[in-house]
């Protein structure tokens, strides 16, 4: 038992030993940040990162000339996709330029194998301006993180910090544009809601006051309306499940409700239409939405949506 507590010892000392050698000579190569793409963020015009189980796509698309940046996730059993939210900006600065922590210069046979860069298992590819590169992306460093890059043109491996890379393996959570609405509630002045052909305006009142801000009627504009309120409460909590792999997903649907969210200067600032579906199996029904925020046809939370139906009555009611 001693004898086998020694070794133990000996083998964390020459791991330790070993370790402190390797980052000891990582600091002599250069402790500045290095530039291995150039280019601005509207440049880009993919981002591939290419691992064991799955390959994401960052691309851009157009929609009836409106830009967005969109998401593919394959893997061997589906491909799925998503439009990108405000986060995306982020990233795309994080790629354009693409720089590394610092240089370690070429590095040996044997030290590519212990950072798994010697058969890498991920790859990172970049189109910028119609040119691409492509990096392997080893094994992660110990307490930060971050990543042992190396163009596949080149004998220098770089470090990437943590979260340039980190962030595109579970994009969905990070990148997904989940709000039907953009806007920030202060820049909406008015809602207005059509169903069954009758269109309902409601007003934002005090909007650039959150604590005094209140809904009231176009009817009774100084009297705040709590039947109101609660329903646009209800509207800000309706999410997105998925983007639907169906392009023709709103085949047959019912149209229940449009919705515009109306800016200070009385202008349509952004729109919604929710729908609603027989469900494939049993008879629930199934709720979807397209608008100017998520651009393609979305399954939203069906609980919430029921609601926003059921309380459509009511709402339209209000003097």
């Amino acid at each position: 038992m001693k004898e086998n507590h020694l070794l133990l010892t000996v083998l964390v000392v020459l791991l330790g030993t070993a370790y402190w050698s390797w980052t000891k000579e990582e600091k002599k190569v250069t402790t500045e940040k290095v530039v291995m793409v150039s280019g601005q963020p509207a440049d880009i015009e993919l981002i591939r990162f290419t691992t064991k189980t799955q390959t994401v796509s960052v691309s851009r698309r157009d929609l009836k000339g409106e830009a967005y940046v969109w998401f593919e996730i394959a893997s061997k059993t589906r491909t799925r996709g998503f439009v990108g939210n405000d986060k995306v900006d982020d990233l795309l600065k994080s790629f354009a330029p693409f720089s590394a922590l610092r240089s370690l210069g070429p590095v040996e046979a044997e030290k590519l194998e212990a950072i798994k860069l010697k058969k890498p298992e991920k790859k990172l590819t970049l189109k910028i301006k119609g040119a691409e590169k492509v990096f392997q992306i080893g094994d992660r460093t110990y307490g930060s993180r971050d990543h042992y890059v190396k163009p596949t043109a080149g004998k220098e491996v770089y470090l990437v910090e943590s979260k340039v890379l980190g962030d595109l393996e579970y994009p969905e959570s990070r990148f997904m544009q989940r709000n039907l609405r953009k806007a920030d509630m202060q820049e909406v002045n008015a809602l207005e809601v059509t169903a069954g052909g009758k269109t309902r305006r409601f007003l934002h009142q005090n909007r650039l006051a959150k604590a005094e801000a209140y809904w009231a009627t176009d009817t009774s504009p100084e009297q705040q309306n709590e039947t109101v309120g609660n329903w646009v409460s209800k509207l800000d909590t309706l999410s997105v499940r998925t983007y639907p792999e169906d392009a023709d997903v709103l085949k047959d649907a019912t149209l229940v409700l449009e919705l515009a969210w109306i800016d200070p200067g009385d202008k349509k600032a952004e729109t919604m239409a929710l729908y609603r579906k027989k469900a494939e199996k049993g008879d629930a029904q199934d709720y979807f939405a397209v608008g100017t925020a998520t651009k393609l046809p979305v399954e939203v939370t069906r609980s919430v949506a029921e609601q926003l139906e059921r309380d459509l009555a009511v709402l339209y009611s209000e003097k």
